[in-house]
């Protein structure tokens, strides 16, 4: 059987894909990014969550836990507000990102 983490089935997203959705209905709500609104709804997840933890998001959940800043909270080489600067520049080179691809 292939390693699905603990509380997850075949299928299901792994931590990366959850914490995608999460970015995705983030900026679908907000019309944009937020980083508070996407960290309200990344913690949430996590909160109670049944699957993998990278240390990145175990050391983001215990600084948040610490009362950490949202922006300073952020676990090893990863933090939440990462998320959103990825955002911003996939934003800003759509268009030629997307140049000649075969829509």
């Amino acid at each position: 059987m292939a390693f699905c983490g603990r509380g997850k089935s075949k299928g299901d997203f792994t931590h990366y894909g959850d914490q995608t959705f999460v970015l995705l209905e983030s900026v679908a709500q907000t019309k944009g990014f937020e980083l508070q609104d996407f960290a309200t709804r990344w913690k949430r997840l996590f909160e109670d969550y049944k699957g993998y933890f990278d240390q990145a998001t175990q050391v983001t959940m215990h600084n948040l836990s610490k009362g950490k800043e949202i922006g300073d909270a952020g676990g090893v080489d990863f933090g939440i507000e990462q998320a959103g600067t990825n955002l911003e520049i996939t934003r800003r080179n759509l268009g030629s990102l997307l140049k000649g691809w075969p829509f």
